[in-house]
């Protein structure tokens, strides 16, 4: 089965808005905008991801090189919508401000955090984000007791993976990406990636994961330095126990719930976890790396 993460439809909008913010701020430095989500969607894949999901309905760009293009796939969205009326409903219930315009923008953060953990929980799939993991210092002050503890558990329960990972050179242009076909036809592309997989196994630990994960991606650049650098990326895993599913999940009502209880059940037989692959910095440092490009392009020659 093809290694599926999903782009769910509010961190595609987040990726949507940094680009277009990129974007204006090279105009208004009189240079040539150009969109940074083609290296974005490259770099998912270089991760060691199969295919790269969006909902039906997400705008993505008509030029993308065709090692993207070829592992897009389209899901039905109707299930994420429902997560994440619930994750809304639920900090709702639990906030201490009941006025939207008074609450802090930590509990909006929350609100996105949850609809994409549980999201990827109930489709047992990856979920891509480029966000951090939310801070339950400043969340615990604004929700209810009994809220307030099992959403900390949860976030408590997140191991943070760091590993070094196989991407292309920030400011390599689309029409190169293609280059990357060599690369993901390699053979030790697809050790890499075979290595990339144990990080939804719990058979190994994350330490050890991580170990395997950067001795086949130094393996993969040194094969393929032109087009390639090691870069050192984020993911977020939590381990499905059944300390977990009676502590966390067995809180969560109604028939959400169940359905999340039923599926963290499935994770505990199937000895997973949930992966969250977190990518907070890999906008900034795509477009600084092309701003910088582009500026020693147009920099006047010192005669």
């Amino acid at each position: 089965m093809k290694r599926q993460a999903f782009i769910t439809p509010l961190q595609h909008f987040w990726l949507l808005v940094a680009d277009h913010e990129h974007q204006a701020f090279s105009t208004s430095q009189g240079l040539t905008p150009k969109a940074i989500t083609p290296l974005v969607y490259s770099s998912l894949i270089q991760s060691g991801v199969d295919q790269i999901a969006f909902s039906s309905g997400a705008q993505l760009p008509t030029d993308l090189p065709s090692h993207v293009k070829n592992r897009i796939v389209r899901r039905n969205i109707d299930a994420y919508f429902d997560v994440a009326q619930f994750s809304s409903q639920l900090l709702k219930n639990a906030a201490l401000e009941q006025d939207p315009s008074k609450q802090p923008g930590s509990l909006t953060y929350l609100w996105a955090f949850l609809s994409d953990v549980l999201h990827a929980l109930r489709q047992r799939s990856p979920i891509v984000a480029f966000s951090g993991i939310p801070d339950i210092s400043e969340l615990m002050p604004h929700l209810n007791p009994e809220v307030a503890l099992p959403i900390a558990n949860l976030i408590s329960s997140i191991e943070v993976a760091n590993f070094d990972v196989a991407t292309p050179t920030s400011a390599i242009s689309v029409k190169k990406l293609a280059l990357l076909e060599e690369v993901l036809s390699d053979a030790a592309f697809s050790s890499y990636v075979s290595k990339q997989e144990q990080l939804e196994r719990s058979e190994l630990s994350i330490a050890q994961v991580e170990q395997l994960i950067g001795i086949e991606s130094r393996s993969v650049v040194a094969r393929h330095n032109r087009i390639l650098r090691v870069e050192r990326f984020g993911a977020s895993t939590l381990a499905v126990t059944a300390k977990f599913i009676d502590t966390i999940l067995g809180g969560i009502p109604g028939k959400i719930g169940a359905e999340l209880a039923r599926s963290g059940e499935t994770f505990l037989r199937e000895r997973q976890r949930i992966v969250i692959y977190r990518y907070p910095e890999l906008l900034g440092k795509i477009y600084a790396a092309n701003l910088q490009a582009q500026k020693n392009q147009v920099r006047p020659r010192i005669k």
